[in-house]
């Protein structure tokens, strides 16, 4: 609650969270688009991308976790913030040695079978406006990409 209530407490400047539908549209939260919005043409890449990406990341969090057990055994019981340092250190740690391994010719398949606003500047009222035009920069440098990733194919 904390993160949506407090976002600057979590959030620098221009950063945000993707998200799925379920979650409302902030300064620092940029959901897909619910219909109607989402049967216009731009909306629905946009959804389309950004489920695409969310899959990706999921793909990359389950590959790391067949490659490192230790990741599936972290219990997250955050105490003290030396604790999320902790497990954000582990993590990175395990990414680095799984993209050198890659690097290396390791095996992965042994392992898998085995911002230019800030709510702060914004009135309560103006919210709602600020969060949209948040969340068309994004759809915009999103499509941006994928169409030009597209082109390079």
């Amino acid at each position: 609650m904390k993160l949506h209530n407090q976002p600057a407490g979590f959030f620098d400047q221009g950063q945000y969270l993707l998200a799925d539908l379920a979650y409302k549209l902030s300064q620092t939260v940029v959901p897909a688009y619910k219909a109607p919005a989402a049967y216009q043409q731009a909306n629905s890449e946009f959804n389309f991308h950004l489920a695409k990406s969310r899959v990706r990341n999921e793909h990359c969090i389950s590959i790391l976790k067949s490659r490192f057990a230790s990741l599936k055994e972290m219990r997250l019981h955050l105490y003290l913030n030396h604790h999320m340092d902790g497990y954000i250190n582990w993590i990175y740690a395990c990414m680095i040695l799984h993209n050198m391994l890659a690097k290396l010719s390791d095996s992965w398949e042994d392992c898998v079978n085995d911002g230019d606003i800030t709510c702060d500047d914004i009135e309560p009222q103006g919210r709602v406006l600020a969060s949209e035009k948040m969340r068309t920069q994004v759809k915009l440098r999103c499509l941006q990409h994928f169409r030009n990733q597209a082109g390079t194919a």
